[in-house]
């Protein structure tokens, strides 16, 4: 069973990666989330995550306010 990854041309956003992040934490651990695995995920290189999220720690954040 695959991850839900958005469209390969949809554009990246901030909900997706949050999205993404907690599906891949969900089904792997905290611990098996990296940026880039969840780049891997998305099918994206790992710096464009950063347009969207500072880092790993407001990643947590964010997706422990959802």
């Amino acid at each position: 069973m695959s991850l839900t990854c958005p469209p390969l041309d949809a554009p990246l956003s901030r909900d997706g990666i949050l999205r993404a992040a907690i599906e891949l934490a969900d089904r792997h651990g905290l611990l098996a989330l990296s940026m880039r695995k969840l780049a891997t995920t998305l099918k994206v290189e790992a710096m464009s995550l950063y347009k969207h999220v500072a880092n790993k720690d407001e990643l947590l954040m964010a997706g422990s306010m959802r």
